[in-house]
């Protein structure tokens, strides 16, 4: 009686290396935990500060009482979230571009988050400008196209054939919109001398943040981003929920 060698197979990364990068999926969701935890605990621990009224980058500005030990929790939120997009970029190397560049852009924005809350401090208003403040505003102008960017990249390379992505394309232009709706109340509250440049700002983050960790718990029940994550070849995991 004859057998047939079943073919050998040459995984790119060893088993050992999948977890991994499976765990790294949840550094989306923990960076946005951390990140938020530090927002509202600076602003209980800095006198005078109102979420509605003052800027999140007014915690770690020059001279901010705080600065210093609200900048690890930021450094810490950054790495998460960089360990995040290279995870995205790995997991999607073989089955979407769009998510690959995505995940990339993802670190970068990553990077720079870390960077606006130690190196390079908002000068406080009114403040004559400094090299590390005007380079804060440079940053915080790059930022916006590379998180949109990201999330409509991921929203529609996703496979949409995998259950839990399908509806994730429609969320992902929710979620911008949602951005853009916080983008548009900030000149508003400016021109208007109304005090809610704080209220916008947060508008804005809470669209993105709330989409990394989304994304980044569904990614990780899954297994994987791609059709093929789950165990089996199960588009929708292993216990079909």
């Amino acid at each position: 009686m004859s057998t047939q060698e079943a073919p050998t197979s040459f995984p790119l990364v060893q088993p050992g290396a999948l977890g991994q990068r499976r765990a790294l999926l949840l550094g989306g969701a923990l960076s946005s935990l951390v990140y938020v935890a530090n927002v509202v605990v600076g602003g209980l621990l800095t006198p005078g500060y109102s979420p509605v009224r003052n800027a999140v980058s007014e915690l770690t500005q020059a001279g901010a009482p705080f600065a210093v030990v609200l900048g690890v929790p930021y450094v810490v939120s950054g790495l998460l979230l960089a360990a995040f997009g290279v995870a995205v970029s790995l997991e999607s190397h073989r089955t979407s571009r769009r998510v690959v560049t995505g995940g990339f852009l993802i670190s970068c924005f990553a990077v720079q988050a870390i960077l606006l809350g130690t190196v390079f401090p908002q000068d406080p208003l009114g403040a004559p400008p400094t090299f590390p403040g005007t380079m804060h505003l440079v940053l915080v102008g790059v930022s916006v196209p590379l998180i949109v960017s990201a999330i409509l990249l991921i929203g529609f390379g996703l496979d949409r054939t995998v259950p839990r992505w399908r509806h994730f394309r429609l969320y992902s232009v929710v979620a911008v919109l949602l951005m853009f709706a916080g983008g548009v109340l900030t000149p508003i509250s400016i021109a208007g001398d109304v005090e809610m440049l704080g209220l916008a700002e947060r508008i804005t983050q809470v669209a993105y943040l709330t989409w990394f960790t989304l994304f980044s718990i569904q990614a990780y029940r899954l297994g994987g981003i791609g059709s093929s994550a789950a165990p089996g070849g199960d588009p929708d995991g292993p216990t079909g929920r």
